[in-house]
């Protein structure tokens, strides 16, 4: 399961990312991300800097999906994917 996080309530969390993807790569930081097609509540994947990223298009997909139904009431995290 992948683990969504509210990009401006966990942005010390997406920082933290960021500046991991950055130390391990010659490129630009690519975190894994959806945004409510309705409201644009904004939501980051929560993986390890090792993760990668390019695996992740179906929960990319499910977590558009989630944000659209519930919006506005989105929530802090939300999961998707298998177990």
């Amino acid at each position: 399961m992948t683990r969504f996080l509210h990009a401006h309530l966990h942005r010390f969390r997406l920082r933290d990312l960021v500046v991991a993807q950055l130390a391990i790569s010659d490129g630009p930081p690519r975190p894994v991300m959806a945004v409510c097609p309705t409201c644009g509540a904004a939501y980051f994947a929560d993986l390890e800097p090792a993760d990668d990223p390019w695996t992740l298009q179906l929960e990319e997909w499910e977590a558009l999906a989630k944000l659209d139904g519930e919006c506005p009431d989105h929530p802090h995290t939300f999961l998707v994917g298998r177990a």
